[in-house]
């Protein structure tokens, strides 16, 4: 084993050791954490190739959402990089309740983990990976790995249930894995095999993943600046079109990437305009 293996691993293991740690903590307060992202999807990948991951994802019921947040805030877990979600808000409109009774639990260490459907897991890791604009090409083994590891996948549950819109997306994030990441064909229902990327989102795709990160900001409160404000700007001119088209709700390959970026640019300054305001 080579040192940066060695290394992820040690990791991956410190952070299944967090997770246990911070669902009996969860759990002695009468609060049911429902695992998204991170391990949930970790469980799946080879021995040899742990997965990466920097933080906890953990969604609540709305109604306990601030009982987790003064959790997560106390003494007891400020030591943990932990990311609550008040349900999954923009992530997938199923109702949490459907999502929750669809969920199941899983063994690690001794301790049994919520997690999502592999269906409903499968949405929700993809629109996060869409919302970042697929930054991180090597998120696209999550897609692999959960479909190879995974029996009798419902396409019909994954692919529909979330509307026509939304499943376009999820055409999108399939392909890319397929062609980027070598995801087995056999593993994608019939009208997958053949379906082909929209150019504008391969080129998009390409160019993310050879820029710099995208520095966040508003413009109004960077106007005073002029070098921050011109960098801004140039950011969020060029923001790739994935990023913009969910931001949208746009099907993927419905609109002309420069329509696209031209839409988000004057909803985002319609809205700071009006935060500024009030």
């Amino acid at each position: 084993m080579d040192n940066r293996l060695r290394w992820q691993t040690i990791q991956a293991k410190v952070q299944e050791t967090h997770l246990v740690r911070t669902v009996r903590l969860f759990r002695d307060r009468g609060l049911e954490p429902l695992v998204i992202k991170g391990w949930a999807l970790a469980r799946h990948y080879p021995q040899a190739e742990p997965r990466p991951a920097s933080d906890i994802d953990l969604a609540f019921a709305p109604e306990d959402f601030p009982a987790a947040i003064e959790l997560k805030n106390s003494n007891e877990l400020r030591s943990v990089n932990l990311d609550c979600h008040c349900g999954l808000r923009s992530l997938d409109p199923t109702p949490w309740e459907t999502i929750f009774a669809r969920s199941r639990l899983v063994p690690l260490a001794d301790e049994m983990i919520r997690v999502p459907a592999d269906e409903d897991l499968f949405r929700i890791s993809a629109t996060h990976w869409l919302t970042d604009s697929g930054g991180r090409r090597d998120r696209l083994r999550d897609f692999k790995y959960l479909l190879e590891a995974t029996n009798n996948f419902d396409w019909l549950l994954a692919l529909e249930s979330a509307g026509n819109v939304r499943k376009t997306w999820f055409y999108a994030v399939l392909a890319a894995a397929r062609d980027f990441e070598n995801l087995d064909a056999e593993f994608l229902p019939n009208e997958l095999k053949t379906y082909e990327l929209p150019k504008w989102f391969r080129l998009a795709l390409e160019r993310e993943w050879r820029r710099r990160p995208i520095i966040r900001g508003k413009l109004f409160a960077a106007w005073r600046y002029p070098s921050r404000f011109l960098e801004l700007l140039s950011h969020q001119i060029t923001e790739s079109t994935i990023g913009q088209c969910i931001f949208l709700e746009e099907p993927i390959g419905n609109l002309p990437p420069r329509l696209i970026r031209l839409r988000v640019f004057v909803q985002k300054l319609k809205r700071e305009f009006w935060q500024n305001g009030n």
